[in-house]
Order: structure tokens, then sequence, then C-alpha cells
């Protein structure tokens, strides 16, 4: 019988912000300020669900003008 590994539809804290284009301490300083995806923290480890990025990235989407799409 074959588990499911947890983990396998989260980023790591390194990998989101390397997928973005930003640097692990952005997203730190964006979780102070209450800006960013949720995130899940289990000790020192920090992940984000892959469906809750994709849905804040969604949210966060803007169009040519700066406007969200309706």
């Amino acid at each position: 019988m074959s588990r499911k590994n947890p983990l396998q539809n989260c980023f790591t804290r390194e990998e989101f912000a390397k997928s973005i284009n930003r640097t692990p301490k952005t997203l730190d300083r964006w979780q102070l300020n209450g800006l960013g995806p949720p995130r899940i923290e289990v000790g020192n480890l920090v992940l984000y669900r892959k469906e809750t990025v994709e849905r804040w990235l969604a949210e966060n989407e803007r169009g040519e003008s700066g406007q969200r799409p309706k």
C-alpha cells in the first residue's frame, strides 16, 4: 500500500520565492505585512499549498490598465 506524500502539493518557501523571482526574505516581509498567499509553518519549515498560490496569483491578476479583470 503506497502512502501519499502530504507535501507533494506544496512549495517550500525557497521554491515559491524562486518561482516568482523574489527572495525568501521578501516572502517573510509580505507575511509580516499581511501580504502574499497564506502559508503553513511547521517548526522552521514554511510551505505554500500550490492550490492556494494559484488562487492568490489569479486574485492579484491585473490587466493592461492596472485594473483587476471583472
